[in-house]
């Protein structure tokens, strides 16, 4: 009986674990909690009853305010006086204090006509100071009788939007502790943020400095940025260009970000971005960044308030598309980021919506909490995928390098064949490697100092030489190309390097090399001497000749190859001066057991050289 009702841990939890509705429930409900424990931990105490000010006197007004308070310029600037009579009683606290919980861009406080900000000059600069305040009151400055509070703000639409917090009178040290909280609201927290992304962004620094996959860690380097764009505007005080600018850069980055974040998730999860959902990205983010600019968000709360409940949406939708768009994506990534990505748009959507509200149930400064989960979460996606490929890549070498030991091993008479032509190819690319790094450096100084000859001598040889060293340097490189393989292709470079100098010499060329076609290169070295060789009997051509025609064309006869130049042009008289450019092709063509032919006929046929030498 007792077998009959004894349930399994493990079937249970595995039931569990696979049921669909129970991984969505667990995952919905994990987000609720968390969201409402940060809601229950970061929600402000209640105000005060006594010693905090409800209301306070508008001086231009001549009316009572509420308090907290909002106020944007409508008109040139101006500056908004607030003062506060209370009575005091001599001895009634031990240690007397004012707290001010926001009080923005920044304030002039006098109590009985004693500045507690004399460093503040409300004519200079501008600067927005969200950081709550407390101030010790001096025994001296309070009287027995009446006690006069005066507030400056200004109001200016250059300094963006006015706003008066809590007001508090009280003894020092309970007011510390609401201070303490508010200030790690507005001020810790962010800063906490600030410092996290920099740490994430050296993380991920680190790992594009070691993987080659720069497009994923410059599209998350670029959320950081735009993340951090917000911190820096909560915790910044002094800011050069208007409080309004930067304020215009935070909320802009908060828009900007959902693009990125569609660009990193398709980049991370190897989608395939459709032109329609870019369009339509674009076009939302056009509409908000539109909206924002134009200022009247400002002039109109609940006009905010959909502003940025809508820029929540987007980003909704964004994560639903993307989760769609990405079945081959493994769970754990694909829960982990949609979890991360609600939990920043629920922290956004709660700040926007709480906003206007009490003191005691404004949730600010959520998005900074959410965009550094968020950009944690990513961090760990890609660390954890550089080292799952670092992984993997160490067990395939291991692999592949037992695979080879045993093939070897059932064939032992090929295996020194086998190591042979691994270490030439390998010795092949890393020689290929040098050699375009030699032209990449070498090579690119050189055409430099040819285009400054061209622009300061424009008659001189020099340029001349430095040219066809340029091109006997590619020529080299081109003959060390391992995927080089075939005579006919190599002619095909050949004719690809030499003919724009053919061309602006006024020269029409013909190849005619299709028997190569089925000739294979043996020796790169044989190859590079007859490149050499073909270099210096059509440079021969171009400076020489003053011919109108050159024709170039192959012959084989076996084991060998007959190569043919011929020209129109004057020909070599008898007597002439030459230079050792024939020469040079003779040593080269003896040294690799061939032959060269010349015949020359001047005033008549020009220049016939014929070069015989085995295969290559």
């Amino acid at each position: 009986m007792q077998q009959a009702v004894r349930v399994n841990p493990h079937l249970l939890r595995r039931w569990l674990g696979d049921h669909p509705r129970s991984a969505a429930l667990a995952f919905w409900a994990s987000l609720a909690l968390a969201l409402a424990l940060l809601v229950v931990l970061y929600r402000q105490p209640l105000p005060l009853q006594q010693g905090c000010i409800a209301q306070i006197h508008d001086v231009a007004r001549a009316s009572l305010v509420a308090l907290p308070l909002a106020r944007t310029a409508r008109g040139p600037g101006e500056t908004l006086l607030l003062q506060h009579r209370f009575a005091w009683r001599l001895q009634a606290l031990q240690r007397p204090a004012l707290y001010i919980g926001e009080a923005t861009p920044y304030f002039d406080l006098q109590v009985n006509a004693r500045h507690l900000t004399p460093n503040v000059d409300l004519d200079a600069a501008p600067r927005r100071d969200l950081a709550p305040h407390l101030y010790a009151l001096p025994p001296d400055i309070l009287s027995a009788g009446d006690n006069l509070l005066s507030l400056r703000v200004p109001v200016a639409r250059s300094l963006s939007e006015t706003r008066v917090g809590m007001l508090c009178i009280g003894d020092y040290d309970v007011l510390l502790s609401l201070y303490k909280a508010e200030w790690w609201r507005r001020v810790g927290l962010p800063k906490a943020c600030l410092c996290l992304f920099l740490v994430m962004a050296g993380v991920v620094f680190a790992l594009r400095r070691i993987h080659a996959n720069a497009p994923l860690y410059r599209c998350y380097l670029l959320c950081i940025a735009l993340m951090s764009c917000r911190s820096v505007y909560l915790v910044v005080g002094d800011m050069p260009g208007g409080p309004a600018n930067w304020r215009v850069v935070s909320d802009v980055s908060i828009i900007l970000l959902i693009y990125a974040m569609y660009r990193l998730i398709a980049a991370l999860w190897n989608i395939r971005l459709r032109h329609w959902s870019v369009a339509w990205l674009l076009a939302a983010s056009l509409l908000q960044l539109t909206a924002l600019w134009s200022n009247w968000t400002l002039e109109f709360p609940l006009a905010n308030l959909l502003l940025w409940l809508s820029v929540a949406g987007t980003a909704g939708l964004v994560l639903a598309h993307s989760r769609a768009s990405a079945p081959h994506v493994p769970a754990l990534e694909k829960h982990c980021l949609r979890w991360a990505m609600l939990f920043a748009v629920a922290c956004g959507a709660l700040e926007a919506v709480t906003y206007r509200l009490d003191a005691g149930w404004r949730l600010i400064w959520l998005y900074p909490l959410g965009t550094a989960l968020l950009a944690v979460t990513l961090g760990f996606l890609l660390t954890r995928r550089a080292i799952l490929g670092a992984t993997l890549l160490m067990h395939a070498r291991q692999s592949l390098g037992r695979d080879l030991d045993q093939t070897l091993l059932h064939c032992a008479e090929q295996a020194d064949a086998v190591w042979q032509t691994l270490s030439s190819r390998v010795a092949g690319r890393e020689r290929e490697r040098v050699l375009l790094d030699i032209d990449a450096g070498f090579g690119a100084r050189m055409a430099e100092v040819v285009q400054q000859l061209r622009r300061e001598l424009p008659h001189s040889r020099l340029q001349v030489d430095i040219q066809r060293a340029l091109l006997d340097l590619r020529l080299m490189i081109d003959a060390m190309e391992l995927e080089l393989a075939s005579l006919a292709a190599a002619f095909a470079i050949l004719q690809q390097r030499l003919q724009p100098a053919l061309f602006a010499a006024g020269i029409a060329a013909q190849w005619e090399v299709a028997v190569t076609q089925g000739r294979r290169i043996e020796d790169r070295r044989r190859l590079m001497e007859l490149f050499r060789c073909m270099e210096e009997l059509l440079s021969n051509v171009i400076q020489h000749s003053a011919a109108a025609h050159v024709w170039i064309d192959a012959r084989s006869d076996g084991e060998w190859l007959q190569i043919r130049v011929a020209d129109d042009g004057c020909g070599m008289r008898d007597g002439q001066p030459r230079g050792r450019g024939l020469d040079n092709v003779r040593a080269r063509l003896a040294r690799m057991g061939g032959s060269v032919d010349c015949r020359s006929r001047p005033q008549f046929d020009g220049t016939c050289i014929a070069l015989s030498l085995r295969r290559l």
